[in-house]
């Protein structure tokens, strides 16, 4: 890309740190800003999120889990928005750091929903700055927030269970309303272009979208942020005291909905094209019913749950999904045997491998794995490779391995040490291993993170997507990516 200068807008973004930030020259892709362009606000602290929405936190009463610790915020010193280039820079403070390799995550919302996609612009072990890189189908205002989750990311190599979340009473780097104009939304690069970082874009499937008639209040247009949900360790899921239940609460989802983005532009659910699909394969089966089995623990049954629901809606009975049961459940690779294979081979017309959570969740106490930590990434590489190699040569029709689910920050994950380590950088780890296992072993991967991630905090129960809008949109494309491949 030709060397060129680039005035650097700040959005009204406010700082965490309580200090004013002065930036001299940042660097974005080789190119310099000039710093009198540049003016970022600060104020004192954030604050706990059910602060945040109007109410104080009640005190915590003999509390037994303890918030880790909340060094990442203090050492950021600016953060700016580049709109030419579609990037949020995240600049730290000169000098010694403890956070050398932070681990961000950003989620732009307003019109659309998107998360931001980080890279370290130095690619040195001391990142001086972080880029923030967004896409979004239309120009207009966005509110952006970002989090500090881990104060250094973890490596394909690091061994995990004991290392702590930042405090999320205090993990959010950006003031809780800051918008930014968001004039070039991406909506120019086609599937593999070169985006302006100097790096590979690929199409997403599709888009949260804000539609005022899912928004209860009337509103026209946005008006408040998705800001990153977490279950306050004082509050049980059916907490009733008023500050729990909003910190709990799901409503500022509510008002979006999925589209798909089409060809020329357009949108679409896609419910009428994937209708006919099904439609179609249900009346060539006749009295053959098919058996769409998904594979793994409690979120294969909550997906098989949610395909039957669309089916049922369509009236198609000649397909069924089946789905885990207790008696039943395949919780790590490595039981997925030879006995089990041939159980798949018998029944199965298409097979859905989701066998994951519980690689990285707390296992149940009192339960043959209770204490058991999380499986390292080396080790669930192999896993996973062992498990494709062992069905593939069992001849497994129509097999797809599917992307782990993001699990919103629950008191499991945020206490320190975690009891629960299901969280977007292990997440985002384990899917990107499949991925690349998927691509190296000829195994279809059904990648849901375009749905699943930017919703990724939620989970009701902070751990599955069901009986909502996240459950139907997955079930939707996954039903569709199924019967579609010639199933």
């Amino acid at each position: 890309m030709p060397q060129a200068s680039i005035r650097g807008v700040v959005a009204r973004i406010l700082l965490a740190t309580g200090l004013t930030a002065i930036l001299g020259i940042a660097r974005l892709n080789n190119q310099t800003v000039d710093s009198s362009e540049l003016r970022v606000l600060a104020r004192p602290a954030t604050i706990p999120l059910s602060e945040a929405r109007g109410a104080s936190a009640p005190p915590v009463a003999n509390a037994t889990f303890t918030y880790g610790p909340s060094r990442l915020v203090i050492e950021v010193e600016s953060v700016a928005h580049y709109p030419a280039q579609r990037a949020v820079v995240v600049r730290f403070r000169d000098g010694p750091r403890r956070c050398t390799q932070p681990h961000l995550v950003g989620r732009l919302s307003g019109p659309y929903v998107t998360l931001l996609t980080w890279d370290n612009v130095d690619q040195t072990a001391d990142a001086k700055e972080m880029v923030g890189r967004y896409r979004v189908p239309a120009q207009g205002t966005y509110f952006v927030e970002i989090i500090g989750l881990l104060c250094n990311g973890l490596s394909f190599e690091a061994d995990f269970k004991a290392v702590c979340l930042e405090n999320p009473t205090s993990h959010r780097i950006t003031d809780d309303f800051v918008t930014i104009d968001v004039v070039r939304t991406g909506a120019e690069i086609g599937e593999g272009a070169q985006s302006s970082g100097g790096g590979w874009e690929r199409d997403k499937v599709g888009y949260w979208k804000w539609l005022p008639q899912n928004n209860a209040t009337g509103e026209r247009e946005p008006t408040e942020p998705l800001l990153t949900r977490y279950q306050p360790h004082e509050c049980h899921l059916e907490a009733d005291d008023a500050n729990c239940v909003r910190a709990l609460s799901l409503d500022q989802f509510r008002p979006y909905k999925f589209v798909y983005r089409e060809q020329g532009g357009g949108e679409s659910s896609r419910e009428e094209r994937i209708r006919h699909i099904a439609e179609t394969v249900n009346r060539k089966q006749g009295q053959n019913p098919i058996c769409i089995c998904f594979v793994g623990t409690s979120h294969s049954r909550e997906m098989a749950v949610a395909v039957n629901l669309w089916l049922k809606q369509w009236g198609l009975s000649n397909i069924v999904a089946h789905g885990a049961t207790a008696n039943d459940f395949t919780r790590f690779p490595a039981e997925v045997t030879n006995d089990r294979a041939q159980r798949i081979l018998k029944k199965c017309h298409q097979t859905v491998l989701g066998i994951s959570q519980w690689s990285l969740g707390r296992k149940p106490p009192g339960g043959r794995f209770s204490g058991m930590g999380p499986t390292p990434f080396q080790d669930y590489y192999k896993q996973i490779r062992d498990m494709l190699l062992l069905l593939r040569g069992f001849e497994i029709p129509n097999l797809f391995l599917r992307s782990v689910h993001h699990n919103p920050l629950g008191n499991l994950k945020t206490t320190c040490p975690p009891e629960d380590w299901r969280y977007p950088a292990t997440v985002d780890m384990y899917n990107e291993i499949h991925r690349n296992l998927t691509a190296e072993l000829g195994v279809p991967f059904l990648d849901t993170s375009d749905i699943i991630g930017p919703m990724w905090d939620s989970a009701h129960d902070f751990c599955h997507y069901r009986n909502d809008e996240t459950s139907r949109a997955e079930a939707l494309f996954v039903l569709g990516e199924v019967l579609g491949s010639g199933g």
